[in-house]
Parts: structure tokens; C-alpha cells; sequence
């Protein structure tokens, strides 16, 4: 699911540039059809496949909560509540993706659902992080935990600040009319902090305990 994460955030970006956000004018359907096979184009396929996507991650998400919760007597008590808080995120996503189509890409939604998407995917990660045997949430960090998440959270917000740059078109306005510059400017300033702080990320794989944990497959 966590690759599937990863193709379907790869795949939001190809459509957004090749400005296929609203290929699919209207939502949940395409054309009115669940399989618009007069109108396929490139742009076409890319916004209907980018949903046919993320409805088998949501399908996904609702398998992964029902092993959770039917084996948690064998899984961290947090583990069926984290895993129900990523359905959560899919409700979140899906409402955001189709206010992109609705609004008409407006660059505040769009920014909004590339980063749900991240904080679903680290949640993804983070879930089958826990049932690793040699689990790096267990982990004696060599570095403090507070400053690991300083990283993560700068990573998270450089990432942002990249969706901004692409919602907006900061770079064709700024070289083209020098318009939304400061946009684009403080995305490129944001390497050198976050840059600073990846050291700390290297706390996640000092001295890890081995713990035993149950596999749920794949998830």
C-alpha cells in the first residue's frame, strides 16, 4: 500500500503537469461514466487513473483497519486506532480531491491534498515500522527525539512549499513577469534548513533493540 502511495503521489504530479487536473470535468464520474472510452486521451486517462488509484487505496485502507482491529489482541494497543486515523486521512483526501475538481484547481486544495497524502504515507510507513522486529520506533535513538521530528517536519513543510510552488506556478510567473517570486524564493531557501537538520534522522537507526512484532503481510 505504501508503494501504491507513492505511484498515486507520482501520478497526481504527472497530471498536474501536463495540466490534466480537470481532464475528468465533473466527479466522482468522468463524463458522467466510470469508463469514459470515447474520451480517453493522455490527459484523460491520467486524472481517471490517478482516481481509480486512490479508490483502490481506500478499499485497501478499509482491509487494513479490519485486520487491525481483529487481530489487535496480538499488536500494540495504538496500532488499530493509528490504522484508523489513515481511513480517516482517505476520507480527508477523497473530499479534497474532489474540491480540486470542483474549485477548479484552486491552489490552496491542491497544496492541501499532495500534503494529506504525504502524512498518509508516512502513517503507512510508520504502521509497518511498528511490526518490524527490529523496529525503529523502539529504537534507542542516538539522537533526541525532539530533533528528530524538527527533520521530519521541515522535510514535510520544504514539501509543501514545493506543492505551493507547482499549484501556483510560481516559477513560469516569476520568470516570465516576476510575479510570486517570494513563493518561489522561499521554497529554495527551505533546502538549507532542512538540509541542517537531516543529521538528526540518523538518531532512527542507532541502536535498535530487537522486539518481537506480528506481521500483517504486505501493509
Amino acid at each position: 500500500m505504501a508503494i501504491a502511495t507513492w505511484l498515486l503521489i507520482g501520478i497526481g504530479g504527472a497530471t498536474r503537469v501536463m495540466n490534466a487536473g480537470l481532464a475528468c470535468p465533473d466527479w466522482p464520474l468522468c463524463y458522467g461514466s466510470w469508463l469514459p472510452w470515447q474520451q480517453f486521451n493522455l490527459q484523460v486517462f491520467l486524472e481517471w487513473f490517478h482516481r481509480l488509484d486512490a479508490a483502490a487505496l481506500g478499499l485497501g485502507t478499509l482491509v487494513l483497519v479490519a485486520l487491525g482491529w481483529r487481530s489487535r489482541s496480538q499488536l500494540p494497543s495504538w496500532w488499530p486506532w493509528a490504522a484508523t486515523s489513515c481511513l480517516v486521512l482517505i476520507g480527508l483526501q477523497a473530499t479534497l480531491g474532489a474540491l480540486t475538481v470542483t474549485e477548479l484547481l484552486r491552489f490552496d486544495i491542491v497544496t492541501a491534498h499532495l500534503g494529506t497524502a504525504l502524512l498518509f504515507l508516512v502513517s503507512l510507513l510508520g504502521l509497518k515500522a511498528a511490526l518490524q522486529p527490529r523496529s525503529p520506533l523502539t529504537a534507542e535513538l542516538a539522537v533526541p527525539l525532539p530533533f528528530i521530528s524538527l527533520a521530519a517536519i521541515a522535510v514535510y513543510l520544504q514539501c509543501l512549499l514545493g506543492a505551493l510552488v507547482g499549484s501556483r506556478w510560481a516559477l513560469h510567473q516569476c520568470l516570465a513577469g516576476s510575479q510570486l517570486c517570494g513563493v518561489l524564493q522561499s521554497h529554495l531557501w527551505g533546502v538549507v534548513p532542512t538540509t541542517d537538520c537531516q543529521p538528526c534522522r540518523c538518531g532512527l537507526v542507532a541502536g535498535v533493540r530487537t522486539a518481537g512484532r506480528v506481521s500483517l503481510g504486505p501493509y
